[in-house]
């Protein structure tokens, strides 16, 4: 299988629509954001998300879902401790479109953030952060921030600041919520452990 690190076709205002429901209606970001989490699972978009992880080899196996209502690109990432593996972070995320990427580390210890911010208005910055150290369990952190907080010019005191909170994090599920955005994300504790990350709008679930 060859390997992509975007996964589903999007979830646009086209593709609502098409649909019964909601053919006569004005289709806002909620609207597209409440199909992209129906359709999680369609096509076998997640499936092949898990296997194009599978082909990279022995890491952790990264999952970020796509269910803002519009599209995210990549901003900046992270890489405390370790380094992505072959291919490099999605760049560009449609509505309910998977992207993937495997993190391997050094010493059997990891760390990264990835941030990623809205393409359209209103715009918000979606952090995603996780740390492994075998041994003990792995934990996840994430934040809802206003646009450009993080950049890739990003100072050394902003990077270790975002990586403090990740490592005083205490959860392997964790939910945050701001202004009625929501990030849902969990992070498994396997040899080979899976984290797992869904972007969406309360008022979408």
């Amino acid at each position: 299988m060859a390997y992509s690190n975007v996964h589903g076709t999007p979830v646009t205002g086209a593709t609502l629509k098409g649909m019964t429901e909601y053919h006569d209606k004005e289709i806002k970001a909620v609207d597209r954001a409440r199909v992209a989490l129906e359709m999680k699972n369609a096509e076998g978009k997640d499936s092949d998300a898990r296997r194009s992880n599978d082909t990279i080899g022995k890491g952790v196996s990264c999952l970020i879902y796509n269910a803002t209502g519009g599209p995210l690109k990549l901003v900046t990432a992270f890489q405390y401790t370790g380094w992505v593996e072959a291919f490099p972070y999605p760049s560009l995320l449609q509505n309910g479109q998977y992207g993937s990427f495997v993190f391997l580390n050094t010493s059997d210890a990891s760390s990264m953030a990835v941030v990623y911010e809205d393409t359209q208005d209103p715009k918000r910055q979606w952090v995603l952060g996780w740390r492994r150290i075998p041994g003990t369990f792995n934990k996840c952190y994430a934040e809802i921030r206003e646009p450009g907080h993080y950049s890739r010019g990003s100072s050394d005191s902003v990077r270790r600041s975002l990586q403090l909170l990740i490592d005083s994090s205490d959860d392997d599920i964790h939910e945050i919520e701001n202004n009625g955005n929501m990030i849902l994300s969990s992070f498994g504790n396997a040899p080979f452990p899976v984290y797992e990350a869904i972007l969406t709008i309360k008022a979408a679930l």
